[in-house]
């Protein structure tokens, strides 16, 4: 049998041929950095519309306001979360999917958590509590994909009209 010989390629300088543990170190966090959800724009989307995020389709449907017990407002947003079936979680049932984040931001980019969430009579269908000032306004909801698949957002804003 013959035998195979592998080509050498020289680095630059003629020093040590592997990474050291800082520049390997340094590369992970950069690809990190560029393949993280937190890198990529969000992407808008209307009250009604599906959502592909991982597994799911969100879909948020309105919203209502009430005045809370502490002075704020509170924002409850009505959305439909349907895991999809696909070949992929049929093969993996062990691996559940995580589902989406959901936060919502005022006009001036303020974060706020959700205060309490809720399933309805159906368990697609669910309620998501904000407690927000009543000075504030210009809300949008901020949806975060945990998995995103090919063609999926990272990130989906539905503007919620208060």
């Amino acid at each position: 049998m013959p035998q195979t010989q592998t080509a050498r390629v020289p680095w630059p300088d003629s020093g040590d041929k592997s990474f050291s543990s800082g520049t390997a170190s340094l590369l992970l966090l950069a690809v990190a950095l560029f393949t993280s959800p937190a890198c990529c724009k969000a992407t808008p989307f209307s009250r009604g519309e599906p959502i592909p995020l991982g597994p799911y389709s969100v879909t948020v449907n309105y919203v209502e306001t009430e005045q809370g017990d502490d002075g704020n407002t509170l924002l409850s947003v009505h959305f439909r979360l349907v895991q999809v079936k696909t070949v992929e979680r049929r093969l993996l049932p062990d691996t559940g999917p995580k589902p989406p984040r959901f936060t919502v931001v005022d006009r001036d980019g303020r974060e706020y958590r959700f205060k309490s969430m809720k399933a309805g009579s159906d368990s697609e269908d669910w309620v998501i509590r904000f407690s927000v000032p009543p000075e504030r306004g210009g809300f949008s909801a901020v949806i975060n994909n945990p998995a995103p698949r090919g063609g999926q957002p990272c990130v989906a804003t539905v503007p919620l009209g208060r």
